[in-house]
């Protein structure tokens, strides 16, 4: 087995991987360039172009390689322009000068670029090319790529999967632990996303709505068996796919921290999981999650400053839970689609249904609750009311020390997230007082905006402000 591993950029990740078998390789990129990558700049481990070099040093120190991900399925046609296109061969000059092994691409031109500029650089394409046929591999492999990750919604389908690999040369790798939906009708539109949220000239500066994860989730809410038909590869399974040739691996899930990074790793080196699998598989959740490193406010509060949404707001305390998927209870789930029954048609076929009432574990309530958060968010997403200029703050009336009191009290927030934090809590005040079919700002709607409002890192803060400025918190039914 030899397994490719994302990096969130800290050095203690490469010497804990090290230590693992079979790890080979660590891939990663600049949080945002002029090409971009897969993922969003804001989700991002960061590094100093300085930096870069020692760290891609101490991975060839401990003998592993690097592999340099490029992989943005759209340019915004920079690339014939000749100021873009000089933008992109600095880079690669610049990523050639610091050593690193290989580069990931999505797009055929890249990869003829660099394979006629850079013969020494080992090219891999990338699983969001979607490369899920014979043809379709021939067509990369032809063009000079030497790997390419096969498209990991074809991970169960064994005879094409053997066909693949009997008709083409280069190497193949599967992705593992990636929990896409069966053949998600989001998946492209969200890589499309993910590359100009890292890009660093594009209009939107790297902020975007994730409607795809928002979609997603809700779909896996409604439906918990789409948990278990995502073609990700359990840590026990992998001897199969070594069984008909693929030996090359890679895992999801760079923008996580480095504690899951190496549990992840670990169980997949191991080929082993005693727990939850939604520990070790990559989706995307929208809010806080505890797993996932620590997200670049400022470039959400640049963006997020003039959305007239109360939930969008709520997202900085939202913090939505996985459910368990007890992985040993998933012993000889894969024989299904290894003998071939699975059509793909999920319609017609309830074995993952069946499997997910035997594995998975779910609060119904806190499956509830995220539902409806998540539908409430959906519905300012498709109605545009989250786009909509809110005219009619004019008419709300504040009393002078209330207001003066407000925007001390406001100080609790740190400076970059401010301006955003203002915009909600004024928004939340303003709810409260229409909520009250009234137009005079008092103090309750104050408190209560404040606690719907802070998120829970900043919670402790807010309250001794509140308390410093007079306000009695037992005069309100609010939990402290």
């Amino acid at each position: 087995m030899n397994l490719s591993i994302g990096t969130n950029w800290d050095m203690k990740l490469v010497d804990l991987l090290s230590d693992l078998p079979g790890v080979c390789e660590i891939y990663g990129s600049a949080s945002d360039t002029s090409v971009g990558n897969g993922r969003p700049s804001f989700i991002l481990g960061k590094i100093s172009d300085e930096d870069m070099p020692k760290y891609i040093d101490n991975v060839h120190k401990k003998g592993c390689k690097f592999n340099y991900t490029m992989n943005a399925p759209c340019l915004n046609n920079i690339e014939y322009s000749i100021e873009g296109h000089r933008s992109i061969i600095t880079q690669l000059d610049q990523l050639v000068s610091i050593g690193i092994d290989g580069i990931t691409v999505s797009i055929p031109y890249l990869l003829e670029i660099v394979k006629n500029r850079y013969p020494q650089l080992s090219v891999k394409v990338s699983v969001i090319a979607q490369v899920n046929t014979v043809k379709k591999a021939k067509y990369f492999e032809n063009l000079g790529a030497d790997e390419i990750i096969l498209d990991n919604m074809i991970n169960r389908d064994f005879k094409l999967l053997e066909e693949i690999k009997r008709n083409v040369n280069c190497k193949l790798t599967l992705l593992l632990n990636d929990a896409c939906i069966y053949w998600c009708p989001y998946r492209y539109y969200h890589y499309n996303l993910c590359g100009h949220a890292s890009q660093t000239d594009h209009v939107t500066q790297g902020f975007y709505v994730d409607y795809c994860a928002i979609r997603c989730t809700m779909e896996r809410l409604q439906d918990p068996s789409l948990l278990l038909s995502s073609r990700w590869i359990r840590p026990e399974d992998t001897k199969i796919y070594e069984d008909i040739g693929y030996d090359n691996f890679k895992l999801s899930g760079r923008r996580m921290s480095t504690n899951w990074i190496f549990r992840a790793t670990s169980a997949y080196s191991r080929k082993e999981y005693n727990g939850s699998l939604s520990d070790i598989i990559d989706y995307s959740l929208v809010g806080i999650e505890e797993d996932v490193r620590t997200l670049e406010f400022q470039t959400i509060v640049r963006g997020a400053t003039d959305i007239q949404s109360p939930n969008f707001m709520k997202l900085a305390q939202f913090t939505p839970k996985r459910p368990y998927i007890n992985n040993n209870k998933l012993d000889g789930f894969i024989d299904y689609f290894v003998d071939g029954k699975c059509n793909g048609i999920c319609d017609e076929c309830n074995y993952c249904k069946e499997f997910a009432k035997k594995s998975l574990e779910e609060d119904e309530a806190e499956r509830k609750t995220q539902l409806e958060f998540y539908q409430q968010l959906h519905n300012d997403l498709v109605t545009s009311s989250m786009f909509q200029k809110n005219c009619n703050s004019d008419d709300i009336i504040w009393d002078d020390e209330l207001k003066k009191s407000f925007a001390n009290i406001m100080k609790f927030a740190p400076e970059p997230l401010r301006e955003i934090a203002t915009t909600a809590v004024l928004k939340g005040i303003e709810d409260n007082v229409r909520k009250r079919n009234d137009i005079t700002v008092i103090e309750e709607d104050m408190v209560f905006a404040f606690f719907e409002y802070t998120p829970s890192m900043y919670k402790q803060e807010m309250l001794q402000q509140l308390t410093e400025h007079g306000i009695n918190l037992n005069n309100y039914s609010v939990e402290v």
